[in-house]
């Protein structure tokens, strides 16, 4: 049998004042496992003996790149991600999976028409907030034509177009 011990991760930064005194600064959700953590490791001190500050620090935790210099969305699998995403959406709005079977098999791995999801980078472009991040699901079809398509941007970078029905 194995047992798991369950171990704290602290995201912190060491601070040191002009004195050379060190302080810690940590996330607020972790204060009262932080300082339960520095008592059993400092069993001289006591509750009192700490000084808690609090405060409002807006700059980011951390910052994600993507992997590739090209920062595009491609492959085999990723493109099945896309059309899962199309997917997942159309069944939210219509509960109801008949005639986009063609989808559904992609998504499975059943076939590799990669023909179902397509780039498509619009004209017109949303006027957003500077810095605002942002994220499309547009479903559209034409009951005369018999075309069922789903817009998908993602960070208001990635636009894709899934066709769910031809």
């Amino acid at each position: 049998m194995l047992i798991y011990q369950k171990q704290l991760l602290f995201i912190y930064k060491i601070i040191k004042n002009e004195k050379g005194e060190e302080s810690y600064e940590i996330l607020s959700h972790q204060k009262d496992e932080f300082i339960k953590s520095w008592l059993r490791k400092n069993p001289d001190q006591t509750i009192n003996d700490i000084k808690i500050t609090e405060g409002i620090n807006n700059e980011p935790i951390k910052t994600i790149f993507f992997e590739n210099d090209f920062n595009v969305i491609s492959g085999f699998n990723n493109f099945r991600a896309i059309v899962k995403i199309a997917l997942n959406f159309y069944f939210f709005k219509r509960k109801k999976h008949s005639h986009i079977d063609r989808a559904i098999d992609f998504m499975i791995g059943k076939i590799d028409d990669i023909g179902i999801v397509q780039y498509f980078y619009p004209d017109n472009e949303n006027l957003l907030i500077k810095n605002e991040i942002s994220h499309i699901l547009y479903l559209k079809g034409d009951h005369n034509q018999k075309v069922l398509y789903c817009y998908i941007e993602l960070y208001n970078l990635h636009c894709f177009i899934v066709i769910l029905l031809i």
